[in-house]
Formats: C-alpha cells, sequence, structure tokens
C-alpha cells in the first residue's frame, strides 16, 4: 500500500489504488489546498499527453515501415489494406454512378424536352401554313375582281366607240343629202333679174335615229395598281433557356487529402430568360467539391486543416452574347455569376463558344474560374478553381 499522498495520487490516476488508500486520499484533498493544487497539476498534465498521443498517431505507411525494419509484421496491414479496399470499390462504384446514371438523366430529359418544343414547333408551322394559304385564297378573289372590272371597262369603252362610229356616218350622210339640192333651167333667153324665178327641190332626209344609253347599276370596285404581300414580322426574343452543363475542374489550392464524392457532383442547371438578342439573366445551382486549406488554434496548439468537401451552390448569372462569327452558326460569349454556397460566397466567370444549329438546341464550351471565400475562427480564406465545361442548352 503506498504511503505518501503523491504516490497514493498516481495509483488513483492509473487506476490502481484501493478503495481504503482512496478514503484517505479524498479526506486529505478536501483538508489540504495544496494537495489538491498537485492533484490538479497531474491531471492536466496526464490529459494533455493523452490528447498529444492521439493527435500524433502515425500513418499506416510509416507504422508498417518501421515493423518491416524490425523484421515484424505489422498489426494495423491488414486492417488498413481492407479499409483501402472497401474505399476504392465505394469510389469506383460512385464514379461509374456519376458517368452512367446522370448522363443517361440528362439524356432522357433533354429528348423529351426536345419532343415536346418540336411538336409545339409543327403546329405554329401548320397554323402559319393555313393562314398564308388564306391570304393567298383571299388576294386571287382580288385579282377575279379586278379582272372582272377590267372586262367591264373594256365593254364600256367598246360601245362608246359604236356610238362614235354611228354620229360619223349621220354626219357623212347629212352632207350628202345637201350636195343633191337642184336648180331649175330659164326658159326665155333675156333675163331679167325681176323675172327670174328659181324653183328649189329638195330630197327629204330622214334623220330619226334612236341613240340609247344604258347606266351601269353594279358597284364600282376601285382596285390598287400593285399589291404588296403582307410577309409577318417574327422577334427571336423574349424566350427562356434551360441549360444542363458540366464541369471538369482542377482546384489551384493544394492539398493532401482526398474530395469527396457525389452523386451529382461537377453538375449544374440554370434557367435563362432572353431580354435581347445579345443579353441574358437567370439563375443556376449546382454541386461541386472546393479545395480547403485553412489554420487554426486548439488547445492552444496551431492546427493546419486539410479537405475536399462536396457543397451545393446557386446565384444569379448574366450572359453576353457577341455577334457571329463570320455567316457561321459560332458565337463567342462571356458570363458572370455571383452566389453563395453550404460554406460562404462564391463567384465564377465562363468564356467560350455558342454553336446554334436550326431548332431550339444550342450546344456550349468554354474555360471557367470560380473562387469561394469561407471563415474559420474568424479569419477568412478562400478556395479557387479553374476547368473546363460544357452542356446543352433548349431554348423554348
Amino acid at each position: 500500500m503506498p504511503h505518501t499522498y503523491n504516490e497514493r495520487i498516481h495509483k488513483l490516476l492509473d487506476g490502481e489504488l484501493d478503495y481504503p488508500s482512496e478514503s484517505v486520499l479524498f479526506s486529505e484533498l478536501a483538508q489540504n489546498s495544496e494537495l489538491r493544487s498537485e492533484f490538479m497539476q497531474l491531471l492536466a498534465i496526464r490529459t494533455a499527453v493523452q490528447q498529444d498521443r492521439a493527435a500524433l498517431i502515425p500513418p499506416v505507411a510509416l507504422t508498417g515501415s518501421v515493423f518491416a525494419g524490425l523484421g515484424i509484421a505489422s498489426p494495423l496491414a491488414g486492417a488498413a489494406a481492407g479499409a483501402a479496399a472497401g474505399a476504392a470499390g465505394g469510389a469506383m462504384a460512385s464514379t461509374w454512378l456519376s458517368k452512367i446514371i446522370v448522363p443517361a438523366i440528362a439524356a432522357i430529359a433533354a429528348a423529351g424536352i426536345t419532343y415536346g418544343i418540336t411538336a409545339s414547333s409543327e403546329q405554329r408551322t401548320a397554323s402559319s401554313e393555313q393562314r398564308t394559304a388564306s391570304s393567298e385564297q383571299r388576294v386571287a378573289s382580288s385579282e377575279q375582281r379586278a379582272a372582272g372590272s377590267e372586262q367591264r371597262v373594256a365593254s364600256r369603252e367598246s360601245e362608246i366607240r359604236r356610238l362614235r362610229s354611228e354620229v360619223a356616218m349621220l354626219q357623212l350622210e347629212l352632207l350628202n343629202a345637201l350636195d343633191r339640192v337642184e336648180v331649175a333651167p330659164v326658159e326665155n333667153s333675156t333675163l331679167s333679174v325681176e323675172n327670174v324665178e328659181t324653183e328649189t327641190r329638195a330630197t327629204p332626209i330622214d334623220l330619226s335615229h334612236t341613240i340609247t344609253l344604258a347606266r351601269e347599276t353594279d358597284a364600282r370596285v376601285i382596285m390598287p395598281m400593285s399589291q404588296t404581300p403582307i410577309t409577318p414580322e417574327y422577334r427571336d426574343y423574349p424566350a427562356f433557356l434551360v441549360q444542363f452543363r458540366g464541369l471538369a475542374s482542377s482546384g489551384l489550392t493544394t492539398v493532401n487529402v482526398a474530395p469527396q464524392k457525389s452523386l451529382l457532383e461537377n453538375a449544374n442547371l440554370a434557367l435563362m430568360y432572353q431580354l435581347s438578342p445579345r443579353h441574358l439573366i437567370g439563375f443556376e445551382v449546382g454541386s461541386e467539391s472546393f479545395p480547403m486549406s485553412f489554420e487554426g488554434t486548439r488547445n492552444g496548439q496551431q492546427i493546419r486543416y486539410e479537405q475536399q468537401p462536396v457543397s451545393t451552390w446557386a446565384g444569379v448569372a448574366y450572359r453576353h452574347s457577341f455577334g457571329p462569327i463570320g455567316n457561321s452558326a459560332f458565337t463567342p460569349f462571356a458570363q458572370g455569376l455571383i452566389g453563395g454556397s453550404q460554406l460562404g460566397p462564391l463567384g465564377r466567370i465562363t468564356g467560350g463558344l455558342q454553336y446554334s444549329p436550326l431548332g431550339p438546341l444550342t450546344f456550349m464550351l468554354g474555360l471557367e474560374g470560380t473562387s469561394m471565400a469561407y471563415t474559420h475562427q474568424d479569419r477568412w480564406f478562400t478556395s479557387s478553381k479553374i476547368g473546363l465545361t460544357y452542356g446543352l442548352a433548349i431554348r423554348f
């Protein structure tokens, strides 16, 4: 049995002190303040040593190399190998799910949206063709009415020419009748003005001729001399745009830990509204991992943390589309986003090319830079990434 109180304290901390000695020690601690101070110091030292020992556990690889150098098999090798195999299998399964299921879901969604938009476009095209056919029928009817009016005008002109011809013939007959007037001969050769008797004989002329003028009662239709076809004017905006894109990036912050995995990692979805042919605004949401390296204090010691967690982010985006390159369907664009994530505020800048063939589909490819800010123990840190982005947009 220990005789000094110092020995009893060490036995108590090691869990080896018996009950009678423990009762004696506690009675003395209740009366002796110096002994209580010594007990508290020993207890604090024992706690700090245990914490440092837990924080400074050597890596499995280092432990294995030390045991191998001593010629002894490492007891942790089997457990570490099993854990590594399980982690590798889980990572491989998550990677295959990310490569197969996500593209398949995106393809099915894009096909459904494309089918609906195509059917709506065909219905609008059929309605436009019907309106065009109705307009052509109205134009043909107007042309027929114009042709009938021209025929009536030609008929009236022919009647006027006929009447003028008949008036000319009447004037000619009147002149011929005046030329046939005869003078009687004189019986005596001795002529005297007073005794001369002149007999004038005239031939009667029938000047009776009836001219009938009929007034047309049909309504007159005034048709334009030239016809201008009505061409409908279409505008490409305003319009909504749904965009699905992926991101292949690497962090500019160096860390020595593996990133977390998620089914929808590096997948972004956006809904945008086209204000004009070159200006779009919208809302975008996505999920990706961020490399984080920061420092802090714990129990008075400086500690460095490294991690790559998966965080969901969202923000408001603005896109400016420049003019097309020549006569091609390629258009350069620039986009900026301001938002936040589960860890802190976030900003993104994107630049690249858009390819818009016939129809509502648009393909994009570009470069993107991301920077996220976060805090730890009232200190600000940043995590930056740069990479390649690619995606598909559907306009409706």
